[in-house]
């Protein structure tokens, strides 16, 4: 049986042949990943991590886009006042997963579930518009909630304001 050996840090370890593939495999798998990103990141508008939302199908349906000025207006004027501090949040930073904790802190919110109950502002006016939720979001057992707004859809609801 052939052996192999290679250095751990200071030790030497020998495994058999077979052994040693799959380790090398394995690691291979690993260091082919990406490294997530870090919340400070921006994400660009064709990040792969958007493709990863927890929103379901909330976000099927026609994009924001460039031609959505009187679209945003008016769906600015729609949102309640919570589910507008939410966005204001977003649109602060755009393309920055920022989690619930933080959103809550920033917009007056009692605590971190009353984001979730943000969201609930959006549901109509976003039907009116015809356009999926201007947002996405990153649910997970382990850490708070995170949201995110594409910069090219801030750019949108940035230029609304302005006119």
């Amino acid at each position: 049986m052939e052996k192999v050996t290679f250095s751990l840090g200071d030790a030497e370890v020998t495994v058999a042949a077979g052994v040693a593939e799959l380790i090398r495999d394995d690691l291979d798998k690993q260091l082919s990943r990406p490294v997530p990103p870090s919340d400070s990141d921006a994400l660009d508008d064709d990040h792969p991590l958007w493709e990863e939302y927890s929103g379901g199908d909330r976000h099927r349906g026609p994009q924001w886009g460039p031609s959505d000025l009187e679209r945003a207006r008016r769906l600015l004027r729609e949102l309640s006042p919570g589910a507008l501090r939410f966005f204001e949040v977003l649109l602060e930073r755009p393309g920055r997963r920022i989690p619930s904790t933080e959103i809550a802190e920033r917009a007056g919110f009692g605590s971190a579930y009353a984001v979730a109950g943000a969201l609930k502002g959006f549901a109509g006016p976003c039907e009116r518009a015809e356009r999926v939720f201007p947002f996405f979001w990153w649910g997970s057992s382990e850490t708070p909630t995170r949201y995110a707004v594409k910069p090219s859809v801030a750019g949108v609801f940035h230029a609304a304001r302005a006119n």
